[in-house]
């Protein structure tokens, strides 16, 4: 299956990519994001607290994959 993956804030800062395009066989995001975190150990630190977001709508981490999907990684926002 074939998924594009888009990174904002920090996690884009960690992967050094804004965005790519990944094959994988993972089944719920929460697979692939573990899987991320094996590929970028540093995003493992900000896999608990980041929303996600497939196909513009977001999603809770056990949701599918969906084949051509897009998944966007959101870090929390913080601010004052």
């Amino acid at each position: 299956m074939k998924v594009k993956v888009k990174y904002f804030g920090i996690l884009k800062d960690i992967t050094g990519v804004p965005e790519e395009t990944l094959v994988t066989n993972t089944a719920t995001i929460e697979e692939l994001l573990r899987s991320l975190a094996a590929r970028y150990p540093l995003l493992a630190q900000h896999i608990e607290s980041v929303r996600v977001a497939l196909n513009g709508r977001l999603v809770d981490k056990s949701n599918s994959v969906e084949n051509d999907g897009e998944i966007a990684l959101l870090p929390p926002v913080s601010g004052g």
